[in-house]
């Protein structure tokens, strides 16, 4: 299907390969589809669904330098990544607080130059949040996950997903290894400041997801470099 859908607009190999098709989830979150799932046996399965569909096109791409590049040559890739962070907006994904008003006022296909300069800004700006979960860090407590090319941040929040204080960030150098265990738990395994190795587990549904997330973001960061 996706393949289908690249020969339609024209992309390129390497311009297809920064996004991909995602299933609809929850709101503010999508789950990336995998090479051997079958996008129309998830579509029947959501067919009774109050949703239009459950399949969206959206970016597999963590490296906001790379989308800048792809931005400023080609003006349908534009448009499209200011559809993207406006949806991102809407949804929460990028926590736009005060400065929503202005994305607002900005919010028009012919100011997209301004309004993706502010959003970049904003926290959450092409990252994934995953939905809160059981995890070992703070005493074995719910946390919100959320991963970009710089970070992967774990927040600590109430029993029913509210966002509470504590944060553990980590910068993605400091981080060793990652992996899914054969019970379905994401490891992460990182160097802290005060100790040797420190490992979290973070009992989330979609731990393949996850690790797929830390696999792309390392990928984009070796090109970088």
């Amino acid at each position: 299907l996706f393949k289908a859908l690249q020969k339609r607009l024209g992309w390129s190999d390497e311009l297809a390969n920064c996004f991909a098709l995602f299933e609809m989830i929850e709101s503010g979150f999508d789950r990336k589809i995998n090479a051997n799932e079958r996008p129309h046996s998830l579509y029947i399965q959501n067919y009774s669904s109050a949703a239009v569909t459950c399949l969206i096109v959206k970016r597999w791409l963590f490296d906001v330098d790379k989308e800048e590049q792809l931005c400023s040559t080609d003006t349908c890739l534009h448009d499209m990544f200011f559809w993207l962070a406006v949806n991102d907006v809407n949804s929460g994904q990028i926590q736009a607080n005060e400065k929503l008003y202005e994305l607002k006022a900005l919010q028009d296909v012919q100011r997209k130059q301004q309004y993706l300069k502010l959003a970049r800004a904003l926290p959450g700006y092409a990252e994934i949040t995953f939905p809160y979960c059981l995890s070992s860090w703070k005493n074995d407590g719910h946390v919100i996950v959320s991963l970009g090319f710089k970070r992967y941040l774990l927040q600590s929040c109430s029993s029913s997903g509210e966002p509470q204080e504590a944060v553990l960030e980590l910068q993605w150098p400091n981080v060793e290894k990652y992996n899914v265990d054969e019970d379905g738990c994401f490891i992460i395994e990182y160097n802290a400041e005060t100790a040797n190795l420190k490992r979290v587990k973070v009992f989330t549904q979609f731990a393949q997801f996850m690790w797929d997330c830390c696999a792309r973001i390392m990928e984009e960061r070796s090109a970088e470099n």
